[in-house]
């Protein structure tokens, strides 16, 4: 009696155990919104861009902010970082980023950028590709 009692509680722990595994991927690995209307904005100066990861990510940087903005594979879609940085380092910028929360970054430390403003001038606007103001030159 105890040796069946002992399997069945490996088989709820078992259970439990790959209902966690399976919520967490679900809520690891959902699709980022990129709806404008559901984004977050935060102003500050700019104080870096540069490709980050090698994955062709373009990562800012604001001043006096922790968080690491990042265009999702900006690099690889033609943005000209180069242009990027003599346009907008030390500038005043406007990021729109997705209000995604995923538990591979709880706290939110790197956000995906939507929309990148300058002034009253887009500088890049994810959800009106192709059209990006610092694209490479062929």
């Amino acid at each position: 009696m105890k040796n069946h009692f002992t399997m069945n509680t490996k088989l709820k722990v078992l259970i439990i155990i790959s209902a966690a595994f399976f919520s967490f991927m679900l809520l690891a690995l959902r699709p980022i919104n990129v709806d404008l209307d559901d984004s977050r904005k935060v102003s500050g100066q700019l104080l870096s861009i540069k490709e980050a990861d090698g994955l062709g990510d373009v990562s800012l940087t604001l001043k006096d902010d922790k968080t690491d903005y990042y265009i999702n594979r900006g690099a690889l879609s033609g943005l000209n970082i180069g242009e990027l940085q003599k346009m907008l380092t030390h500038k005043q910028v406007t990021i729109f980023h997705a209000d995604h929360w995923t538990p591979l970054d709880p706290f939110g430390r790197k956000q995906h950028i939507i929309k990148l403003v300058k002034g009253d001038e887009t500088i890049y606007d994810e959800t009106a590709r192709p059209k990006i103001a610092t694209k490479k030159k062929p």
